[in-house]
Formats: C-alpha cells, structure tokens, sequence
C-alpha cells in the first residue's frame, strides 16, 4: 500500500514520490483489534459480575434449604436446578477469563467459542 505525493516544483514540473504505508496499515490493524479485545473484555467482565451475584444468592439458598429441611420433598428436583446453575457459574467463569477472541460457526455466521477463548 502506497501514499502517494506530487508536489509542484516549477511551472509543470512536478515532484512525484511515493511512501511505503503497509507496516503503518498492519500496525493500525492490530491496534484496532487490541482496542477491541480490550473492550469486549470489559463488557463480559461487566455481565459476568452481574451475573454472579444472583447466581451466588440462588446457590447459597437451595444449599440452605438441603441442610434445613432434611424431609424436603423436591431435592432431587432441588439438586437438577443447583446442577444447571453450576453450569451456568462455569459459563460466567470462562467469560471472565477470556483473553482473546476465538469465534466458531453458528448457523449463518459466527459466535465467541468461551472455551477456547478463555483457555491460558
């Protein structure tokens, strides 16, 4: 890539020369992706902690519930919902250890693979 430049010199005699501006359009490029990273970092980081709270809160009390009541008649309803809330808490982990953007096929177009984003 090429900027290019024509100075007059005198009458119709012109200067024409030309800058090599490819490494400043890689450079650009990848300051452009790190500024991206670093803000969808910051998004999940944000949804990630809004997240955990109330899954805490609902683990904690079905945990509560288990000990208090040992002639609970759901627990193993109980225990299906703390299961998927686990899964949920994992979920909310791996986002908040993404370090970079890794997208696999989804129907039409791409989505964030967590897993592989968030691997170290």
């Amino acid at each position: 890539m090429w900027r290019i430049y024509w100075v007059p010199v005198e009458g119709d005699v012109y200067l024409h020369y030309a800058i090599d501006i490819t490494e400043e359009k890689k450079l650009e490029k990848i300051k452009l992706e790190d500024e991206k990273l670093k803000m969808t970092i910051k998004t999940i980081g944000a949804i990630t902690h809004e997240l955990s709270q109330p899954i805490m809160v609902v683990m904690g009390n079905i945990e509560m519930l288990e000990i208090d009541d040992d002639d609970f008649k759901d627990k193993a309803f109980m225990k299906r919902i703390y299961t998927e809330l686990e899964k949920i808490s994992n979920i909310v982990h791996n986002l908040q250890n993404i370090t970079k953007i890794i997208t696999k096929k989804y129907l039409d177009g791409e989505i964030l693979d967590i897993e592989k984003s968030s691997e170290l």
